[in-house]
């Protein structure tokens, strides 16, 4: 929890409240009055949808609505933000919120809806190498560096963790392909989640430690929901890859849950400590989660992290037990939504206790049976809005024989419901006779509908339907297919959403396209259109959404030259056309044509040559470069009147409006200018 003063947490349980937010985007600053009411919203998680997990590296997401700020390029831009709590005679303590950076912006009539997540983004990064034989804290720090993020937690905090002060190698044989993977196999090691701290660090946490806080009945919303059980763990399970057996640790009395590692690379190689003892530390580790499994909405306050342990009194919960928050979701000015997940010990199989080393769990292949597989992956983010259907992974394979050919996908999806507005209330009445109605938010769903497309065709016998809520899930789906001729064949993975949006983030679809006659080393180059409107190229099996065309979105500043004066293309930006409307800026991946630096020759130098090239497709363009033109209108001073009341009419006597040149200057327009509503005309709040 952020270190807030009593007096915060007094105010915070005030039945009345006063609250603001501050922030930057970029390098400006923003308040109450550039957020739209009720959009915008924090969320986060450290674990799974259903069970406690370490090892989790989860992205935390801010989703706003920005209304009066003037920014130039939203795209990765920086965003901070600080919740103020109102102490009483106008002060505020605040609680900084994150660092997130834009991923998604979209002019909308309600202002521009912003979609941003938090450095653990930054993780999300192909290896190019991972170092080894070293202890967790280094290998940490070398893969922040790695990737141009600060790690805060301290090399002191990582020798209290399990493996902490263990030297670790790592097996070759793996399934890393980003650092995210990475840091995940080393937080498991050590027995913690991994998330971002309120300055944007990385943060390892161990669970465990005492609770925090404590909520009584009063102060929760809907009085929340408490399961009967705690979690815990007595026994982990481990793959020997080599062996090819599962290992098995437990603790006496073992009568609880198993927790599966996996086949973590860091917990194969012994350098300073043997195995066993990496693996029980590990297993010590788990023993410290002992929590019962929750949900409440509480007052929105936004001072609690992930990990916190709670403790919730009074009415339905027990208030000897400890919940840990393992997701939430805040709003501002509404509420803060917590979650805890776990499952049953009572419900451990006797498989989980008498099978103590499973074998078998990594098969072999029968090499004579020249059986191959091909695994193809996303090469672009893919957001599918409401009621549309896109193209996720579109694979070209080859047969040489006859053959059962079977396709498996797996994809991980961030889902956004459509907010429900059919809102039920609970109704009580007190003992003076008040009415009292407590909203109950009606939950929202999405549905995910997946289409199969092979050789071109649909196939109109299946079709895979998922309803999920909003948060992060994994599309698990598999097809078979039986050709008797060996020939080439194509094969389309679409998903239809309705209820909401679907967004999947480059590299995390994969499908996997297995056959005994399949040639593996096959691939097929070139390009099509997908539903959403966008070109793709295919390279080596993987999609890449390519443009449709280059332009000049800005001309450089400098508009004239002398003889041998060298070009100056300071302020150009050059952007990236797509086929469904959306731009990229592009100007640092260009080639310009005679290069910057050039001295200006005044026969040749009055055209410049624009080039891009991008998975192996070459765009161009160009402009004049001494060419002088209006590059925009500023307003330079505001009509005198600027408060209505309905129905006065509307006077402009004081506005004044210019156009901004390529050079420059400036010239007043006001007079040419079109306004709307007309100086005149009766104002109206509804429409004005």
């Amino acid at each position: 929890m952020y270190q807030v003063s009593n007096a915060y947490k007094a105010a915070m349980r005030n039945r009345v409240q006063r609250f603001r937010i501050i922030g930057k985007v970029g390098d400006v600053s923003f308040d109450d009055n550039n957020v739209l009411s009720g959009s915008l919203s924090i969320t986060n998680q450290c674990s799974g949808s259903d069970n406690i997990d370490i090892g989790q590296v989860y992205i935390g997401e801010l989703d706003c609505t920005f209304i009066g700020l003037e920014i130039d390029g939203w795209y990765d831009k920086k965003i901070t933000l600080s919740f103020g709590q109102g102490l009483g005679n106008d002060t505020y303590e605040y609680v900084p919120l994150g660092v997130f950076t834009v991923s998604e912006a979209e002019n909308t009539n309600s202002g521009v809806v912003v979609k941003a997540y938090d450095n653990i983004a930054k993780l999300d990064k192909t290896c190019s190498s991972l170092s080894t034989g070293a202890m967790p804290y280094n290998l940490v720090k070398n893969i922040c560096s790695a990737c141009g993020v600060r790690l805060e937690t301290t090399e002191q905090q990582f020798k209290s963790f399990a493996n902490g002060k263990t030297t670790l190698g790592l097996h070759t044989e793996n399934d890393i392909s980003t650092y995210r993977d990475a840091i995940s196999w080393l937080a498991q090691t050590c027995g913690c989640f991994v998330t971002v701290s309120r300055t944007g660090g990385i943060l390892f946490k161990p669970y465990g430690g005492d609770a925090v806080d404590t909520i009584d009945d009063e102060h929760r919303f809907t009085g929340g929901s408490f399961s009967d059980f705690s979690t815990r763990y007595t026994g982990l399970s481990v793959v020997n890859i080599e062996k090819q057996t599962t290992s098995y640790y437990a603790v006496s009395p073992d009568n609880a849950l198993t927790y599966n590692l996996g086949s973590n690379p860091y917990l194969q190689i012994q350098v300073s400590h043997s195995l066993t003892t990496m693996r029980r530390a590990v297993l010590t580790a788990l023993t410290a989660i002992d929590y019962v499994p929750f949900k409440a909405t509480c007052i929105g306050n936004p001072a609690y992290d992930l990990g916190d342990v709670l403790v919730f009194s009074d009415g339905i919960a027990d208030g000897s037990k400890k919940y840990c928050i393992t997701k939430f979701a805040w709003t501002y000015g509404q509420s803060y939504t917590m979650e805890g997940v776990g499952k049953n010990p009572a419900l451990a199989t006797a498989m989980n206790k008498s099978d103590k080393n499973l074998t078998g769990l990594i098969e072999r292949t029968d090499g004579s049976k020249l059986f191959r597989c091909v695994v193809l992956r996303n090469g672009d983010a893919i957001s599918i809005g409401d009621g549309e259907k896109k193209s996720v992974l579109f694979a070209n394979y080859i047969l040489t024989n006859p053959s059962h050919v079977r396709l498996n996908f797996e994809v991980l999806l961030t889902v956004a419901a459509t907010e429900s507005t059919d809102n039920l209330a609970e109704a009580t009445v007190s003992d003076d006779g008040t009415l009292t109605l407590t909203p109950r938010p009606t939950p929202s769903f999405v549905s995910v509908k997946a289409i199969y497309k092979s050789d071109g065709a649909e196939i109109t016998t299946r079709y895979p339907i998922e309803t999920w809520q909003s948060g992060k899930h994994i599309l698990t789906l598999q097809y078979d297919l039986d050709f008797d001729s060996a020939s080439a064949h194509t094969f389309d993975l679409w998903l239809e959403v309705s209820g909401g949006s679907v967004s999947i983030v480059p590299q995390d679809a994969y499908e996997v396209i297995s056959s005994t006659g399949l040639a593996a080393n096959s691939s097929w180059e070139g390009t099509f259109r997908g539903e959403d409107g966008n070109l793709y190229i295919i390279i080596d099996g993987i999609a890449h959404k390519i443009p449709d065309s280059i332009k000049v979105f800005r001309y450089p500043t400098k508009a004239s030259y002398t003889s041998d004066e060298p070009l100056d293309y300071t302020g150009l930006d050059i952007i990236a056309v797509y086929g469904d409307g959306s731009t990229e800026e592009i100007t640092d991946d260009c080639t310009m044509n005679p290069e910057e630096g050039t001295p200006y020759d005044t026969d040749q130098d009055q055209y410049i040559e624009v080039s891009y090239v991008i998975w192996t497709v070459e765009y161009g363009t160009g402009f004049d470069l001494t060419h002088n033109y209006v590059t925009g209108l500023v307003v330079t001073n505001t009509p005198n009147k600027i408060n209505y009341k309905y129905g006065e009419i509307i006077d402009y006597t004081g506005l004044v409006v210019k156009a901004q040149y390529r050079d420059g200057t400036e010239t007043d327009v006001t007079e040419d200018c079109t306004i709307t509503p007309e100086e005149g005309s009766a104002f109206d709040y509804n429409n004005q």
